[in-house]
């Protein structure tokens, strides 16, 4: 679905010396059906592990152990570089919250798929020594529906 931005004064832009104009520009807004599901969680590497050995564990056994389940269409690893203090508007952002390390997700066709990507690994666990278990502390871990906005290509 193709839907206009520019119709308030939250889409506007300064203009040197003018004010401010509108700006209009196509938005290409998926529906949730489209965009999917996803659980996200936020983490950190335990103590006393480097990164390097960690990511090893993790490129070369973790996802290959967690996208052998046929449900799974894509893990998307976030590193965290610092927090944001501000809203792209100015005004102030979230309070004092914890740091941690890195951002992951798992992304999913619809709640269908990740309802079988657990069913799926109750029938094929994945063993305690191959698992996050003495390598990450989990910081959260929620389920989200999710929807995209990105500028439609002229």
């Amino acid at each position: 679905m193709l839907a206009w931005a520019g119709s308030s004064l939250r889409n506007t832009v300064p203009l040197s010396g003018i004010g401010y104009a509108y700006r209009f520009y196509m938005i290409r807004r998926t529906t949730m059906g489209t965009a999917g599901v996803k659980a996200i969680l936020g983490y950190d590497i335990i103590d006393g592990m480097s990164v390097e050995d960690y990511d090893r564990w993790l490129w070369d056994v973790h996802y290959p152990d967690l996208l052998v389940n046929p449900f799974l269409d894509r893990v998307v690893l976030n590193t965290v570089v610092r927090p944001i203090t501000t809203t792209s508007a100015g005004t102030a952002a979230a309070g004092d919250l914890a740091p941690f390390e890195r951002v992951a997700e798992l992304h999913f066709a619809d709640h269908e798929a990740y309802e079988k990507y657990l069913r799926w690994f109750e029938e094929h666990p994945i063993p305690v020594e191959r698992s996050p278990q003495g390598r990450s502390t989990f910081r959260f871990y929620v389920l989200c529906d999710s929807r995209e906005a990105t500028r439609a290509s002229d």
